[in-house]
């Protein structure tokens, strides 16, 4: 699914789309509803069952809560609408067996499954349909950030691209979708009259910036200035019930936590001689330094000489050190970390002191990533994986920018869906 076509769609809101949006959700939800009550009980509601009301009621919320979710994270980049829908409504399907099973109701799973499949084909429609935008024709000015998006994979599979060297009202003549400009490059006056021109004849105008960061996710370090990223708006309020949040989900899912950090602890043990736990300084949030706890996944002493990445292959890694990094195990015992307020779940990854010293002096801009707590996964983690050299930890960066941007509730819920699949593919681990 086009990331361009999403950002275009974005900027087109207006209370009819709502409106119609509202109105598909509606008669979406009657719809999976009523074919699932047919499926299970041979007619078109399911309150021919007295005991039914609780599953029906929780699963007509699940629709309503499914499309909230999906409409909010699909407008983020690098999203893949395939997985998000199915893994949106796996999660929502298992929260509801969940919730039966506490309560103690009735269910049927010949309803629910039924609800859930029905639920999957009407959502991954409505996504479609929300982000269809006819083959777009734009015209590029070169200059700044333009130079950027040109070299991205895929462009022109997106969006039939031609370079615009000239201000030439010609264009207007010729069908165009808009025009791609980096507005902070300085141009002359022809130019400036030739974008008015532009604006008057209703032809779009879409900032380069924007432009990148939908079809990347990232921050482009080309302009940026001081001013622009002391202006991002960081919510004390979120900040608070972000830590709250971290804080619940560990002690909720200690009762599963817990005993995969024994087992770990032993086949650790078992595996190679040394401590269980690896502890390493990290720089936190505000630049503070903290230590950060990690089950040991290589040979006792590999540090010995300094700081160095990972490779790809690296002997320094055992056996089981292989098998907890590809999925993430040994990252568990950052849950003391989260607890005491040194980490969240999501945000930057959390560097050592040697390697930020070094980016700080090599990379504009790379102590603003210390804006925000560090996390156990974050957004560079999902869409870039691991950095091994200069080049690697500039994109990193600018994918951090990005998440410090765009801090929000509904960005660490795309992240906490996209770990999942991490997890799951081993995406990025060495």
């Amino acid at each position: 699914m086009a990331p361009f076509q999403r950002y275009v769609r974005s900027r087109k809101r207006s209370a009819g789309r709502r409106l119609l949006s509202l109105l598909w959700v509606i008669v979406s939800t009657a719809l999976a509803t009523a074919l699932a009550s047919y499926i299970s009980y041979g007619t078109y509601h399911f309150l021919v069952r007295a005991d039914a009301l609780t599953m029906g009621l929780l699963s007509v919320g699940s629709f309503i809560l499914m499309s909230v979710v999906l409409r909010r994270l699909i407008r983020f980049p690098t999203v893949e609408a395939m997985g998000l829908v199915l893994l949106t409504v796996a999660v929502f399907a298992g929260a509801l067996y969940l919730l039966v099973s506490i309560l103690r109701v009735y269910y049927s799973n010949t309803f629910i499954f039924s609800f859930f499949g029905t639920a999957f084909i009407l959502l991954w429609t409505w996504v479609q349909l929300r982000v269809t935008e006819p083959y777009l024709r734009l015209h590029v000015v070169p200059g700044g950030v333009t130079h950027e998006i040109l070299q991205i994979p895929g462009l022109h599979n997106q969006v039939d691209v031609a370079i615009l060297d000239t201000p030439d009202p010609e264009i207007l003549a010729d069908h165009t979708h808009g025009i791609i400009v980096d507005m902070a490059e300085r141009r002359e006056s022809e130019w400036v009259r030739f974008f008015s021109h532009c604006t008057l004849h209703g032809i779009e105008i879409y900032p380069a910036e924007d432009v990148f960061e939908s079809l990347t996710g990232r921050v482009s370090l080309v302009h940026l200035s001081e001013g622009v990223i002391e202006a991002f708006r960081l919510s004390p309020v979120y900040r608070i019930v972000k830590r709250a949040e971290g804080m619940l989900f560990v002690l909720i899912t200690l009762p599963i936590s817990l005993p995969l950090m024994l087992l770990t602890a032993a086949a650790i043990r078992i595996d190679s001689a040394g401590p269980v736990i690896f502890t390493q300084t990290r720089v936190g949030e505000g630049g503070r330094i903290f230590r950060m706890f990690k089950f040991r996944s290589m040979t006792h002493g590999a540090d010995a000489h300094g700081a160095r990445f990972a490779d790809t292959g690296d002997k320094r890694v055992t056996r089981v050190g292989a098998f907890i990094r590809k999925f993430r195990l040994d990252e568990l015992p950052q849950f003391l970390n989260i607890l005491v307020g040194d980490m969240s779940l999501i945000g930057p990854r959390p560097e050592q002191v040697g390697f930020v010293e070094q980016f700080e002096r090599d990379i504009p801009y790379y102590a603003y990533r210390h804006l925000v707590r560090p996390g156990i996964t974050g957004w560079a983690q999902v869409n870039h994986g691991y950095a091994a050299d200069h080049e690697e930890t500039r994109k990193k960066l600018e994918h951090d920018l990005y998440y410090v941007k765009h801090f929000s509730f509904w960005l660490d819920v795309l992240i906490a869906f996209k770990t999942i699949g991490t997890i799951a593919t081993g995406f990025g681990a060495r």
